[in-house]
């Protein structure tokens, strides 16, 4: 199994979210508009990650971990996207949850959908049908059902 560190991704959620906020109340001409495909517009809710139910395994070293609970994610008929994750970690057997605010920019077409988190280089992109959503985000794939 691939771990990912849980500082890494609320560090590079914190910094996405900000820029997506500039950029959402900046009122650039570039932001995107009705591209966005209907159909994929609405609330998705995180199911698994990869083939593993949640909660997902982010980290671990002994006792202490941290794993992915949940995760939302909303596609807006702006072409606007936010995405929040939750993550319980447990360190000292003290357990604490995390909500990791993302967001960017979307396209969407004929069941495919290609979404941007704000500061990155590189589009995530994905399937969906009416009722299921499955897109690469940071090379792993999730799954999320409306």
């Amino acid at each position: 199994m691939t771990r990912r560190s849980p500082r890494l991704i609320v560090v590079a959620a914190a910094g996405l979210w900000l820029t997506a906020a500039v950029a959402a109340c900046s009122g650039d001409s570039s932001a995107p508009t009705a591209s966005a495909s209907a159909s994929v517009v609405g609330t998705w809710n995180l199911q698994q990650v990869g083939n593993s139910p949640l909660p997902y395994l982010i980290d671990q070293n002994g006792a202490d971990k941290s794993e992915l609970t949940g995760g939302t994610l909303v596609f807006l008929s702006s072409g606007f996207f936010t995405e929040v994750s939750t993550v319980r970690n447990t360190t000292g057997g003290q357990v604490s949850m995390t909500s990791v605010p993302q967001g960017g920019t979307f396209t969407a077409n004929k069941g495919a959908v290609q979404a941007t988190f704000a500061g990155a280089a590189e589009a995530s992109a994905g399937t969906y049908t009416a009722s299921t959503l499955t897109i690469a985000i940071g090379g792993l794939p999730m799954t999320y059902r409306r």
